[in-house]
């Protein structure tokens, strides 16, 4: 079955502020966006250079169903992330077989259709089918900044319980690779059959963090909210210069840049309070890929 990661999403209390701060300071492109009758109000986002095939969605209120018993439990925060499938009813079978926890079966939603689920460590996860979000007519808006730094965005994170329980299911059920080990520090990347078949694609990533990771930011997530989405991450080429120019903007960074193990990361937060990384773009050839 075809598979590729599609989108991850934010609940916001004030989704124009969050337009403004992703398109003003990362140079991100409105899409599309949709007022429903009575109910949400949602916007996708795609990077501004547009050449990654993952998107951001930002959604406001009124909440409905599980988005509304979500936002009570949480607050503003990442909520869910989405994979792009063919046909929503092949995958039916196959999750019910896998005992997950369906919030919404197949249904019309938008411009698509689309299901719900929890994975196993109670992360929402959203199917969605048909194909890339095309440019809405009349919504286009292309970036506000104009800084000279370009954004990528490039992997949402998932923190669990079981790291290793967690990677089966990605792995078998939808056919994703663990392209970055580094179970010794708590953490992997896995990616989609659409990554792993075109060698010019960007990457569009997902990690997935384990308790085994000993980070401070992490560690206060799992303890403050449990398992779950905890990220988005950008890839730009100069991390401490995306770092002085955000800084400028006033966005709030708890700390500065800083070496990990593998890479040079930043985390600051959006107006929703979600944490935001900055790190250098990992090469495929230390994906092996």
């Amino acid at each position: 079955m075809n598979l590729e990661v599609h989108h991850a999403s934010i609940l916001t209390k004030d989704i124009d502020e969050s337009i403004a701060f992703y398109r003003e300071n990362l140079g991100m492109r409105l899409t599309s966006r949709f007022h429903q009758e009575d109910g949400m109000d949602t916007a996708f986002l795609e990077d501004g250079p547009g050449s990654t095939p993952y998107g951001l969605q930002l959604v406001g209120p009124p909440f409905r169903g599980w988005m509304r018993d979500f936002f009570e439990k949480y607050g503003p925060s990442m909520d869910h992330h989405a994979l792009l499938v063919e046909n929503l009813e092949d995958w039916v079978p196959k999750l019910k077989s896998e005992g997950v926890d369906i919030l919404e079966t197949p249904c019309e939603f938008l411009s698509s259709r689309h299901m719900v689920f929890k994975d196993p460590s109670g992360t929402v996860v959203e199917l969605v089918e048909g194909t890339h979000r095309a440019p809405q007519p009349g919504v286009t808006e292309g970036p506000n900044s104009s800084t000279g730094i370009d954004y990528f965005i490039n992997h949402s994170s998932i923190l669990c319980n079981d790291l290793a329980e967690l990677e089966r299911f990605y792995n078998r059920v939808f056919g994703m690779k663990t392209v970055y080990d580094h179970r010794d520090l708590g953490y992997i990347l896995v990616v989609d059959p659409a990554f792993q078949a075109d060698s010019n694609r960007e990457a569009a990533t997902l990690e997935i963090m384990g308790p085994e990771a000993e980070y401070e930011r992490e560690q206060a997530f799992l303890a403050e909210h449990g398992p779950g989405l905890d990220h988005l991450c950008f890839v730009v080429e100069d991390v401490d210069a995306a770092y002085r120019d955000l800084v400028a903007r006033a966005v709030n960074f708890p700390y500065p840049p800083e070496d990990s193990e593998f890479n040079r990361l930043a985390f600051f937060k959006d107006p929703s309070g979600v944490d935001v990384e900055l790190m250098r773009s990992i090469p495929r050839s230390r994906m092996g890929l």
